[in-house]
């Protein structure tokens, strides 16, 4: 979701996915950990944060709870050397077996653990 944000390199991918979700033609997940994050990020650099706050609130986001991935995480974050916010992400992909949409080099430390589509 930051790469669509920040229009980093593949935000155009995320874009495509998440036309598809408005239109009912795909399901996107987030956890609310990872979806708080992409929050703290909008209302930390404060330009437009009002407006792109409410765009993120319109999307059909299907967004989990936490609770239930706390022992996956730990186990995550205790046997690869990445953030706590990329070890729920990679947690959720685990769990609903779907790849992880990312640019975010750091989860190659995670090897086969999960299944990464790139954004390049």
């Amino acid at each position: 979701m930051l790469a669509f944000l920040q229009k980093d390199p593949g935000y155009g991918r995320i874009e495509t996915i998440l036309k598809a979700a408005v239109a009912g033609e795909a399901k996107v997940y987030i956890s609310a950990v990872n979806l708080a994050e992409v929050q703290y990020q909008v209302l930390r650099r404060g330009k437009d944060s009002s407006r792109i706050l409410a765009a993120l609130e319109a999307l059909p986001l299907i967004v989990t709870s936490a609770d239930s991935y706390i022992p996956q995480v730990v186990e995550l974050r205790a046997k690869y050397d990445i953030s706590l916010g990329n070890c729920f992400a990679a947690a959720l992909a685990q769990d609903l077996r779907r790849p992880l949409i990312t640019g975010d080099r750091n989860f190659h430390k995670l090897g086969s653990a999960i299944t990464v589509e790139w954004l390049h």
